[in-house]
Protein backbone atom coordinates (compact mmCIF):
# COMPACT_ATOMS: atom_id res chain seq x y z
CA UNK A 1 0.00 0.00 0.00
CA UNK A 2 1.44 3.33 -1.05
CA UNK A 3 1.47 6.28 1.31
CA UNK A 4 1.87 8.76 -1.53
CA UNK A 5 -1.86 9.72 -1.66
CA UNK A 6 -1.86 10.25 2.11
CA UNK A 7 1.18 12.55 1.98
CA UNK A 8 -0.19 14.44 -1.03
CA UNK A 9 -3.38 15.06 0.92
CA UNK A 10 -1.35 16.26 3.92
CA UNK A 11 0.67 18.59 1.73
CA UNK A 12 -2.51 20.00 0.18
CA UNK A 13 -3.93 20.75 3.63
CA UNK A 14 -0.73 22.24 5.05
CA UNK A 15 -1.60 25.89 4.29
CA UNK A 16 -4.91 25.38 6.09
CA UNK A 17 -3.14 23.95 9.14
CA UNK A 18 -0.65 26.82 9.22
CA UNK A 19 -3.45 29.37 9.44
CA UNK A 20 -5.64 27.38 11.83
CA UNK A 21 -4.42 29.10 15.01
CA UNK A 22 -4.49 32.53 13.38
CA UNK A 23 -8.13 31.94 12.42
CA UNK A 24 -8.95 30.87 15.96
CA UNK A 25 -7.36 34.05 17.32
CA UNK A 26 -9.30 36.16 14.83
CA UNK A 27 -12.59 34.46 15.70
CA UNK A 28 -11.84 34.91 19.42
CA UNK A 29 -11.15 38.61 18.87
CA UNK A 30 -14.46 39.02 17.06
CA UNK A 31 -16.35 37.25 19.86
CA UNK A 32 -14.52 39.38 22.43
CA UNK A 33 -15.56 42.51 20.57
CA UNK A 34 -19.15 41.27 20.55
CA UNK A 35 -18.93 40.84 24.35
CA UNK A 36 -19.42 37.06 23.96
CA UNK A 37 -16.74 36.20 26.50
CA UNK A 38 -17.72 32.54 26.86
CA UNK A 39 -17.28 31.95 23.12
CA UNK A 40 -14.05 33.99 23.07
CA UNK A 41 -12.64 31.95 25.97
CA UNK A 42 -13.62 28.70 24.27
CA UNK A 43 -11.78 29.73 21.10
CA UNK A 44 -8.71 31.00 22.98
CA UNK A 45 -8.53 27.72 24.89
CA UNK A 46 -8.09 25.96 21.54
CA UNK A 47 -5.13 28.16 20.57
CA UNK A 48 -1.51 27.17 20.98
CA UNK A 49 -0.47 27.46 24.66
CA UNK A 50 3.03 28.55 23.60
CA UNK A 51 1.74 31.62 21.75
CA UNK A 52 2.14 34.92 23.62
CA UNK A 53 -1.07 36.16 22.00
CA UNK A 54 -2.94 33.32 23.70
CA UNK A 55 -1.80 34.52 27.12
CA UNK A 56 -2.71 38.10 26.25
CA UNK A 57 -6.16 37.07 25.01
CA UNK A 58 -6.77 35.04 28.18
CA UNK A 59 -5.73 38.04 30.25
CA UNK A 60 -8.05 40.34 28.30
CA UNK A 61 -11.01 38.04 28.85
CA UNK A 62 -10.29 37.51 32.52
CA UNK A 63 -9.78 41.21 33.16
CA UNK A 64 -12.96 42.09 31.36
CA UNK A 65 -15.03 39.45 33.14
CA UNK A 66 -13.45 39.22 36.59
CA UNK A 67 -11.07 42.20 37.00
CA UNK A 68 -8.59 39.79 38.55
CA UNK A 69 -5.41 41.59 39.64
CA UNK A 70 -3.11 38.58 39.12
CA UNK A 71 -4.34 38.10 35.57
CA UNK A 72 -3.86 41.79 34.90
CA UNK A 73 -0.21 41.55 36.00
CA UNK A 74 0.35 38.50 33.80
CA UNK A 75 -1.35 40.28 30.93
CA UNK A 76 0.83 43.38 31.27
CA UNK A 77 3.98 41.24 31.50
CA UNK A 78 3.11 39.20 28.39
CA UNK A 79 2.09 42.32 26.48
CA UNK A 80 5.37 44.07 27.29
CA UNK A 81 7.23 40.86 26.36
CA UNK A 82 5.50 40.83 22.99
CA UNK A 83 6.21 44.50 22.37
CA UNK A 84 9.88 43.93 23.24
CA UNK A 85 10.09 40.96 20.84
CA UNK A 86 8.56 43.01 18.02
CA UNK A 87 11.11 45.82 18.54
CA UNK A 88 14.12 43.49 18.51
Amino acid sequence: MSLVPFFLNCAANLPHLLFFFQMLKLQAAIKYGEEDLAAAKSLVDQCSPDDTDTDINRGDSKIKSFHNKNNYCKYKHKKSELEYQKKH
